[in-house]
Order: structure tokens, then sequence, then C-alpha cells
């Protein structure tokens, strides 16, 4: 026992927070047997009972402190700041949003009077993207209108529905403006049919 290099125990032992509480232990374990290692059974069961919830109780304590940033901070570097946390240099800059979509293209201008090769006069009137017209049978806009339709133009093409008056048929058709604008050429459905048309810009 004499060669057992006690300084050196004890002092790698107070480096730890676990090495501190083993040593009190040993401690308490070695005062107790010197006081009460000739008492009677129940003297010792009394003392052991009180050293064990002391050491219990002191080892919770040392453990919890540990445990705590406050008291016990921890060594090296430290964390770098979140982008919230670190200080703008300068000015903040804005960042302008990129377009959702593309911009609609400039309608053609199909308003007045267009006419076809069976003889209607179509009277088309435009409201930024929507179109109208109100078709006849004559070229005279006091006569009673035989048909009509509604719908809208985007740059040079044309989606509209219409609606006979005489019949009550009602349809679909698309259509594009000639490059010139005095024309305008298409297709129309209604049902199980289509049929392609043509209508010129009257002169």
């Amino acid at each position: 026992m004499s060669g057992i290099a006690w300084d050196k125990i004890i002092g790698a032992a107070a480096q730890s927070t676990l090495g501190i509480l083993s040593l009190g232990i040993i401690l308490i374990g070695v005062l107790a047997y010197l006081f009460f290692g000739k008492s009677d059974d129940r003297v010792k069961l009394w003392v052991f009972a009180g050293i064990f919830l002391a050491v219990v109780g002191l080892g919770v304590s040392i453990l919890r402190e540990s445990q705590d940033p406050a008291v016990h901070p921890v060594a090296g570097p430290t964390a770098s700041a979140t982008p919230s946390e670190t200080a703008s240099p300068g000015p903040a800059t804005t960042t302008s949003a990129a377009p959702t979509g593309e911009a609609p293209r400039p309608a053609a201008d199909v308003s007045g009077k267009w006419t076809d090769t069976d003889g209607f006069t179509y009277d088309f009137s435009v409201s930024g993207a929507r179109v109208s017209y109100s078709q006849f049978k004559t070229a005279d806009a006091s006569a009673t209108p035989v048909g009509s339709g509604a719908g809208t133009i985007d740059g040079r093409k044309l989606q509209y529905g219409y609606v006979d008056n005489s019949t009550g048929d009602r349809g679909q058709c698309s259509g594009q403006v000639s490059s010139d604008g005095n024309a305008i050429e298409g297709r129309c459905s209604s049902g199980g049919s289509s049929w392609s048309f043509r209508i010129d810009r009257a002169s």
C-alpha cells in the first residue's frame, strides 16, 4: 500500500465531477468505519442510511451543477451566428419580384365592320381583351341582328362563343387575325360538326 501514489490518484480524481464524488464516498466510508465500527447493528444501520442518503444527495447536486451551462460554459470556439443574429453591414437591399407570367400581348384592332361571302355583316367592338360582335343579314346596322358572339382576344388570336338568334344554336369559334389586320380566319364547332370561316374587313 505504501507504493501507491495517493497524491496523484487524488489529483487525477479531482479533475472530474465523478472523481470528486468517488473520493467523497470513500472518505465518508472510512470515517464511518472509524467512528462506528464497534457500535451495535442498529446504530450501524442508521449510520449507513444517513451516509447513503447524503452521498445520493451530494451526487445529484454535483451532476445538476455539471449540466448547467451557466455554471460550466462549454469550452471551444463559439457557434457561428445564424443569419437572423448577424447585423447587416449596410442598408438592406430589396430584391425585385420575378414576373409571375408572360404579359398579355397587345390585342389586334378588330373593331368595326366585317363581311363574309354569304352576305352577312359583322359589327365588332373591343374593350381591352374582351371582344363582341353583332351579326346582320344586311349592311344596315339598324336591322335586327341575326346572331351575336362574345369572347376574348390575345394578340391576333380570337376565342369566342356565338349564338344564332333565328335557331338558338350555339357554338364555339377560334380564329386568327391576319398580319395586316384585314382578315380573320378560323374554325367553329357546334355539337358534333365543325366548319371553317373567313371574314374580311369591310372597305
